[in-house]
């Protein structure tokens, strides 16, 4: 046999679950390879680790206890859930009015016309209505679209 299947073997040999033939091919290994005899060593050691755990006694009442334990964690969990997700409501709610108050005011907000009689009163203004109505009364195409864009 070769050392890989034989090393993939030394967990069973540990547990004693080798027929003869095989637990004696093992034991002549493990006198010759040192690897094989620090890794029987690492778990014969496991072992003895996991059994002098599992002496542990637990009370009669511990399953009983546990599954209180996760129903109460659950019920506290559901009053969280219901919270959150009131609360996700309300801040989509309160962005929505936000927003329509943005855009309402937006719609409604109008600059003041720009007449011929303010700039006669001595109202200075630099913006482009002011110009297009001081050209002669008349707007041109280019008037129109210098317009559009300086608004923007």
């Amino acid at each position: 046999m070769n050392h890989s299947r034989l090393f993939q073997m030394l967990s069973s040999y540990v547990d004693g679950e080798l027929d003869g033939e095989e637990r004696l091919l093992m034991e002549n290994h493990i006198q010759e390879c040192r690897e094989c005899e620090r890794r029987v060593a690492e778990l014969a050691a496991i072992t003895q680790d996991v059994r002098s755990i599992a002496s542990v006694s637990l009370p009669a009442s511990f399953a009983s206890d546990v599954l209180r334990a996760i129903r109460v964690s659950a019920d506290e969990s559901k009053g969280w859930i219901l919270a959150e997700f009131m609360a996700r409501r309300i801040l989509v709610g309160l962005s929505l009015v936000v927003l329509l108050a943005f855009g309402f005011t937006s719609l409604t907000k109008t600059d003041p016309p720009v007449t011929v009689e303010r700039y006669l009163r001595g109202e200075t203004s630099d913006s482009s209505e002011s110009q297009i109505l001081m050209n002669g009364g008349e707007i041109s195409r280019d008037d129109v679209l210098l317009a559009a864009v300086s608004k923007h």
